[in-house]
């Protein structure tokens, strides 16, 4: 047999990764245990776990990696990045404690993957500690373990921390600063991403397509139309109009400062819109009362192969149902529930919802409805004393978000289920008095659970902070952050 160098071996692992190609990087992997001698060579070995954990069969980089005798800061670092990559936190984090056992020390790749694998958990906990070995180990002056510590901290809500790791930061780039545009935005603090971006442009930076996507989101939060219009003729003169995620910035910008117009000639322009573009444009019509033109943009899309993500489901429905075509309000709830089977027969599915809460460092999951917990009892009695006083300060259920055949009274039951609703009441009973309730949400906070949580951040005389995945949502004396938009 015609051998192979370890190094063009190597290399094809690499192509098996940049093609996506598992059938490659096995057959790879065959032919380098039929040529090469054990031990295998250190770096093939990277290769090996680098190609399997990247392409998500963990099970075998684990097993490649076991197999490996000198296990480098290299080796486990792929094999956390690779988790991290395919949304397996925990694992992430798992390992890198194992890597510790070994005494392997991180480095300037590690780093950024253990802050993300903390964010996307949102363990702000697990994060100082991380950012704390950055610091012992003297990586946190790096500019990307840096602008990774600040993402943390400002995706897990914490902002005096985010301002403090920004402002220490020794130098800062453009991934820095879009960082901290687009967490400003997120965080319901569209005002203060405005000022960065001048900031960031008279400093003598160079925006990319991410910072003018952040930007426009701003200028959408503040309903800034002059402003945005001004940034859209730099982008022009940037020379990124054609590109597709600017362009998807600019439909749903217009969109939102009622300019449908805009929103449908810049649309028009893309060249192959993606599925950001055809939600963008249907939101910007269902947010417009436009919605027949929504359902006709849906149809189109669905000509054209795209397939129908939750989202874009969502807004279809509400423009359906804001016509008549399902009249849902009018007690139809056959055609509902055909058009729910329909969408079910064609693989069309919404993800189910959960919702989260940290408390003493342990994670309580809930989903709707949701009577699993051992302090249940606590959690319902909680959630009674809540609808009773939400009630008598004037708080009515939107009934219209329980897609199913109920009695009214029944559809108030339905909707103070969810699993944000049962999360907030077990905090309120698990936290100490005036400690804010921080939860997390796998999906969008529908608009009862958002109405409702203003009501209670004003009656517990307490902050209430939901990181959906959008946004954050701050309710606190009765407002929220959003200022009802998200």
């Amino acid at each position: 047999m015609h051998l192979l160098p370890p190094n063009l071996l190597g290399s094809l692992l690499e192509s098996a990764v940049s093609t996506n190609s598992s059938i490659l990087g096995r057959a790879v992997h065959a032919l380098i245990i039929k040529t090469l001698d054990n031990p295998l060579p250190s770096f093939l070995c990277n290769h090996l776990v680098n190609m399997y954990s990247k392409l998500d069969h963990l099970d075998s980089a684990q097993y490649v990696l076991s197999q490996t005798d000198s296990r480098t800061v290299v080796t486990w670092t792929s094999l956390i990045s690779g988790c991290v990559q395919n949304g397996h936190f925990a694992a992430a984090l798992l390992h890198f404690s194992n890597m510790r056992r070994e005494c392997v020390q991180p480095n300037d790749f590690t780093f950024p993957c253990l802050f993300k694998a903390s964010a996307s958990l949102r363990m702000s906990v697990t994060g100082k500690q991380v950012h704390a070995l950055a610091v012992k180990a003297g990586q946190i002056r790096d500019v990307f373990v840096g602008c990774s510590a600040f993402d943390m901290y400002s995706k897990s809500g914490l902002r005096v921390e985010a301002r403090k790791m920004f402002d220490e930061m020794p130098e800062r780039n453009s991934a820095t600063w879009n960082a901290y545009i687009s967490n400003a935005v997120l965080d319901g603090r569209p005002q203060n991403a405005i000022y960065a971006f001048k900031e960031f442009v008279q400093v003598g930076g160079d925006p990319n397509a991410i910072t003018f996507c952040a930007f426009l989101n701003a200028c959408s939060d503040t309903s800034n139309l002059k402003l945005g219009c001004q940034l859209h003729a730099f982008v022009i003169r940037s020379g990124y109009e054609e590109n597709v995620s600017v362009s998807n910035g600019l439909v749903d910008f217009y969109g939102k400062c009622r300019d449908t117009v805009s929103s449908k000639m810049i649309f028009d322009r893309i060249g192959s819109p993606n599925h950001v573009s055809w939600c963008s444009m249907l939101a910007a019509f269902v947010q417009n009362s436009e919605e027949e033109r929504a359902c006709v943009v849906f149809l189109k899309a669905r000509e054209e192969g795209v397939e129908p993500t939750d989202f874009m489901v969502s807004i279809v429905l509400s423009a359906c149902a804001e016509i008549g075509r399902l009249e849902l309000a009018a007690g139809r709830w056959e055609e509902a529930t055909l058009v729910r089977k329909g969408m079910k027969d064609d693989g069309i599915k919404k993800g189910a919802g959960y919702s989260w809460i940290t408390v003493k460092n342990t994670v309580h999951v809930f989903q709707a409805k949701d009577s699993s917990h051992e302090r249940n009892s606590e959690i319902q009695s909680m959630l009674a004393k809540l609808r009773q006083e939400m009630k008598k300060a004037g708080y009515v259920p939107d009934t219209n978000l329980s897609l199913f055949d109920l009695e009214e009274e029944e559809k108030d039951s339905e909707v103070w289920y969810h699993s944000e609703k049962i999360a907030l009441a077990f905090g309120l009973i698990a936290l100490p008095p005036g400690v804010p309730v921080r939860i997390t949400k796998n999906l969008r906070i529908c608009g009862d659970c958002h109405s409702a949580f203003k009501f209670i951040s004003g009656i517990v005389n307490r902050e209430i902070i939901v990181r959906d995945n959008n946004r954050f949502h701050r309710f606190k004396d009765g407002g929220c952050s959003c200022r009802d938009y998200w």
